[in-house]
């Protein structure tokens, strides 16, 4: 556990302001086959914020992110807000990551004096908190498990009575782009998604989220449909960006798993770098479930 260090308190914009400034300097420092993830974190901020002040926060409240990664959505709270906040996830060199990320954030007076962190190795579907939860939240984690269900009926019993899940997640069903992307860029897309279906994922997780709130035996209070719709006039390189460094992440699992071989992938590799994104008008779409424990 860390705990505050109390001191000169900035103001929670500046505080905000101070966390993106870390991650651009904490990116280009930290060596993890898990990159894409950290550009991901850099480059959607705005979007991750956007449903932070639906959430009933207290002082002193217990919350938890499930499936954390790198924390982006635990500094964000913990900047933000004076709450103790466990970030769970499975991948011990994330929660390293965490760790070290939390102690320069907390020295560079980038999170809320008050606020308490803790981090954790453990798989979802079976973790246990020390307290009852007043907030738990999963963001982009169902996508990926193969019993997701598991995860929201662990969350609910991790909860208070009158506690809060938030889960928000993608459904590609709600998603479109025209044009379409070029052919390789497309294809690596196309290879990616059935690599994760190929270890249980689901990309239209997003229509599912209600009924399994409603079936672990919560209250869904309110929905959301979160679409960002864009006209890229100009060649995309942020996302591009993400997409190959996730592709590049994924290799080893790519070929072990027969979706592409060796010359396949670099060739993949090599004409989607050539490739131009732009124009585009593009919309991605997330949704969110609001439940309450009864």
């Amino acid at each position: 556990m860390s705990r505050p260090e109390h001191g000169t308190t900035l103001p929670a914009y500046k505080r905000l302001q101070k966390l993106d400034q870390m991650w651009n300097e904490f990116l280009s420092e930290v060596p993890t086959e898990e990159r894409w993830l950290l550009l991901q974190t850099v480059y959607t901020s705005a979007t991750r914020r956007a449903l932070l002040s639906t959430l009933p926060l207290t002082d002193g409240g217990y919350v938890a992110d499930l499936g954390c990664g790198y924390g982006a959505l635990v500094f964000d709270l913990a900047s933000l807000y004076p709450v103790h906040i466990w970030g769970l996830d499975r991948n011990h060199e994330a929660i390293d990551a965490c760790r070290s990320f939390e102690a320069l954030a907390r020295q560079a007076g980038a999170l809320h004096p008050s606020s308490v962190l803790e981090f954790t190795v453990t798989d979802v579907t079976t973790f246990e908190l020390p307290y009852p939860m007043d907030v738990i939240c999963a963001r982009f984690v169902l996508q990926h498990l193969r019993e997701p269900e598991k995860a929201v009926v662990q969350a609910a019993r991790n909860l208070r009575t009158g506690g809060i899940l938030c889960l928000i997640d993608v459904d590609d069903g709600l998603s479109l782009a025209y044009p379409p992307d070029p052919p390789a860029l497309s294809t690596v897309k196309t290879k990616l998604i059935e690599l994760q279906f190929t270890q249980g994922g689901d990309r239209t997780v997003g229509r599912k989220l209600a009924s399994w709130v409603d079936q672990a035996g919560m209250d869904v209070v309110q929905t959301l449909v979160l679409p960002t719709s864009r006209y890229q006039s100009t060649p995309d390189k942020r996302t591009k960006h993400v997409l190959l460094a996730q592709w590049q992440a994924r290799r080893k699992q790519l070929i072990e798993s027969g979706i592409v071989d060796e010359v396949q992938f670099q060739k993949l590799m090599d004409q989607a770098n050539l490739e131009e994104t732009g124009p585009q008008f593009n919309i991605q779409t997330e949704i969110a479930i609001i439940a309450r424990k009864a």
